[in-house]
């Protein structure tokens, strides 16, 4: 009966709204923009000149980033630091290979989580199976490579006693061939702190590094430039406002955090990309509407929410 439902309803759609289902790439009046809508006719003609206008002025203003009389930019790429002033252009890296091995180590605490599917009690299938032995052997080989890290001394034996646990905790299941909800549960409660100070240690390595880097590209800005400084940080999930980066360059440029771009001005969030032409377009999109909006409706903030559900409120 829902199967049939669902049926009826998708062609009450195609019947409703032919045009969603019915138009070509090549039919549309404006190809390049396939997602926007309408896609022929009067209004998509016009709606057409509105998203051309607008991409033609987000590469105008990425042709001005750190260019003489231009916004300096700072992106932070995954750690890939990119400055651009005055028409030169200085990189680093702000992760160094420490701050990698141990949130390898922590990572692979997660990985064995993501393998094991949550039920309240489960025989291992053969690809369960084959996945934790291959985990087991890859965390032997990354433990015995500890001594090649240059790690210090105290973050050698962090890892080292993660990796024992979670290598434990994996020959217990294989013995056993089957796992319960209670038993990884407890698991990782045991290892929380552990996999907590190991990534304490991660973030504070990573602040040195940016600061490290950052410090001095600020030196050598003007004070009229620091003001004109636009800043974008990628990430590569919701941490948003609590990454640690992000904290640092809130803190460096002044600025208000909060989840969400309603607030962002100088410091801007990039989630799931990190290519540089992603970071370009999305802060150019960020000043190009920053910039209209103090025109059309005296707030430069009033586009970085919802213009439709906010006039809900």
């Amino acid at each position: 009966m829902a199967k049939k439902i669902k049926f009826l309803f998708f062609i009450s759609l195609i019947l409703t709204y032919p045009p969603l289902f019915s138009i070509s790439l090549q039919e549309q009046t404006c190809p390049e923009f396939p997602f926007f809508y309408p896609k022929k006719g009067a209004l998509s003609v016009l709606n057409c000149d509105f998203h051309k206008t607008y991409e033609k002025r987000v590469s105008q203003i990425i042709k001005t980033f750190g260019r003489p009389h231009g916004r300096p930019i700072i992106l932070n790429l995954g750690g890939n630091l990119i400055f651009k002033l005055n028409g030169k252009t200085q990189t680093a890296v702000a992760t160094p290979q420490t701050y990698h091995s141990l949130k390898t180590f922590s990572h692979a605490a997660f990985s064995v989580l993501l393998m094991l599917p949550k039920e309240n009690s489960k025989k291992l299938n053969s690809e369960i199976l084959h996945s934790l032995q291959l985990q087991l052997q890859h965390l032997e080989k990354a433990e015995y490579a500890l001594p090649t890290l240059n790690l210090t001394k105290n973050d050698g034996l962090l890892c080292k006693k993660l990796s024992t646990a979670i290598q434990s905790f994996i020959k217990i299941i294989l013995l056993n061939q089957t796992y319960s909800n209670a038993e990884i549960t407890s698991f990782y409660q045991q290892i929380h702190p552990l996999i907590i100070e190991i990534l304490t240690r991660a973030g504070t390595i990573e602040l040195e590094a940016l600061h490290h880097y950052v410090d001095p590209w600020f030196s050598q800005m003007t004070l009229e430039e620091k003001k004109q400084l636009g800043v974008l940080v990628a990430t590569a999930h919701q941490a948003r406002a609590h990454e640690i980066s992000v904290l640092y360059f809130a803190e460096k440029l002044g600025e208000k955090l909060g989840e969400g771009a309603e607030n962002e001005n100088r410091l801007v969030i990039l989630e799931g990309k990190f290519d540089e032409l992603s970071a370009l377009a999305l802060l150019a999109r960020h000043y190009l509407d920053q910039e209209a909006a103090e025109i059309l409706f005296k707030d430069p903030y009033f586009l970085q929410s919802d213009l439709l559900g906010a006039r809900q409120k």
